[in-house]
């Protein structure tokens, strides 16, 4: 304390001023933080939860698709319709296994990667079998279908096929709860770096209103009172009238009012004894007349 009251009114105010720009400065990089973790979040819910969700999604319904067209090719009345019907399948196939292998790109995580191998090889053992129902069909007359080849749709491919749906399923749920997961991490941070600059905030408005009023009564102090009314007292002192009133009764002892108060008392007591030595001492003027 002793230190502090040592320093230049300058000084003491440079200090508060930094003080208020610090924390200033602290609740701005908290804001800016927050805003990053923010991005953060969103970005990584974009990029790998809806991205991976959508690339789930539009799997899923390439493998339905698919298992629609070998059927379509079992029921097609003539050739053309059941090998259009087969190249539409294998594209269905393949545009699955592309979608598959693009989710398997934004996953980060030993579990999310296992499951994606998992759906993956369900996607593979489907299509291998109904592209081998596929090449039957393309190989057999028109006039029937091979009797093998429908038992061997109902009995194998239809389960695998089922297999590979409830896999890229079972994926869209888990894309959809990581999603809410991220969510819920967002406006958790949010909601904790909220509470966080409100509290700076008003810390930072109270230490302001702490140091400015600490500062005016430092100021008051060291003056002794309105700087206006200080500055008239010296005004009126300087053209010589000692009966100007100066209040110190708040005054401290080593202020500027108790400075002037006693100047202005110790001007009162030696300016008479100052003037009367004067006149004592002034010589007497000579009489002298007038001859004409």
């Amino acid at each position: 304390m002793h230190r502090l009251s040592t320093l230049t009114v300058r000084t003491k105010i440079t200090l508060g001023f930094l003080i208020v720009a610090a924390i200033a400065a602290i609740i701005g990089s908290v804001g800016i933080w927050s805003t990053q973790q923010v991005r953060q979040m969103a970005l990584l819910m974009y990029e790998q939860e809806v991205a991976g969700l959508r690339h789930a999604a539009q799997a899923q319904n390439n493998v339905v698709a698919a298992g629609r067209a070998i059927r379509s090719a079992l029921l097609a009345t003539d050739k053309g319709q059941r090998i259009g019907d087969v190249y539409f399948m294998r594209d269905f196939i393949q545009a699955a296994s592309i979608e598959i292998n693009k989710l398997h790109d934004l996953i980060d995580t030993d579990e999310g990667r296992a499951t994606v191998a998992a759906a993956t090889a369900a996607i593979n053992a489907y299509s291998q079998v109904i592209e081998e129902l596929a090449q039957e069909l393309e190989q057999a007359a028109m006039e029937q279908v091979p009797s093998a080849v429908i038992a061997r749709l109902q009995m194998e491919a239809r389960p695998l096929g089922e297999t590979a749906e409830m896999m890229l399923n079972s994926l869209m749920l888990e894309k959809q709860n990581t999603s809410g997961e991220l969510a819920a991490r967002t406006d958790s941070i949010y909601a904790s770096t909220l509470q966080l600059m409100l509290a700076l905030t008003l810390s930072g408005a109270l230490i302001a209103i702490v140091l400015g009023l600490m500062l005016t009564r430092d100021l008051m102090r060291q003056i002794g009172g309105e700087p206006r009314e200080v500055a008239h007292v010296a005004t009126t002192i300087s053209t010589g009238d000692l009966t100007a009133n100066i209040n110190t009764h708040r005054a401290h002892s080593k202020s500027i009012s108790q400075a002037m108060s006693h100047m202005q008392a110790s001007l009162s007591r030696w300016l008479p004894v100052k003037y009367a030595a004067l006149r004592r001492k002034a010589p007497m003027q000579p009489k002298t007349s007038m001859h004409s």
